[in-house]
């Protein structure tokens, strides 16, 4: 984010609790951007306006739930990063469909574990969608997990929020369908 400040960014996560808790820890790192969040738990009228809100921002970052994927216009966006591996080929077509649009040039970045790449590489490469590797560099790479540690032993509600992210996401994997692309038996240990 730090890298990216004059951009907008749009943030695709598996659940509810996921984007609440990354929203609210990145809201308490202050990286410099406004953060918004948009998923199926906030009311209407309210998601009306972040999303508003969003499209009248030069720079900001929104992190969403695949509500934000499909029915939303978004103009001017600059990158669609998917922080969890998409359902199945369609569902990846309309995250990063949020970039690139009205002759706009966008970016779109998919991270996997490797227990995804393979399985996610065949079903985009089937979908003659082009896949491209890449290496971060690592002088660029900040790890957060201390941070992240002090926050939830810190603050409660913080640790809640993980501990609910942790299982929402885990649940999500299980339920997934494409056990070659989903392998909840490889997923990292903690």
């Amino acid at each position: 984010m730090r890298t990216h400040l004059k951009s907008k960014t749009l943030v695709f996560f598996s659940s509810c609790k996921q984007v609440r808790f990354v929203f609210e820890v990145f809201r308490r790192m202050r990286p410099g951007v406004p953060l918004m969040a948009l998923h199926g738990k906030i009311k209407h009228a309210k998601r009306g306006y972040i999303f508003n809100d969003f499209m009248r921002k030069k720079s900001a970052v929104l992190f969403a739930t695949d509500l934000a994927a499909r029915g939303l216009d978004f103009e001017s966006v600059d990158w669609v990063l998917q922080a969890d591996c998409p359902d199945d080929v369609e569902t990846y077509i309309h995250r990063v469909g949020r970039t690139a649009r009205f002759q706009r040039k966008g970016r779109g970045l998919l991270f996997l574990l490797p227990s995804e790449e393979e399985g996610m590489c065949k079903v985009l490469k089937e979908a003659k969608i082009p896949v491209k590797n890449l290496n971060l560099n690592s002088d660029k790479i900040m790890s957060i997990s201390r941070r992240l540690a002090g926050f939830a032993a810190a603050d409660g509600d913080i640790k809640y929020l993980a501990q609910k992210a942790f299982i929402s996401y885990m649940k999500s994997i299980f339920l997934q369908r494409n056990k070659d692309v989903f392998k909840i038996r490889e997923m990292p240990s903690l």
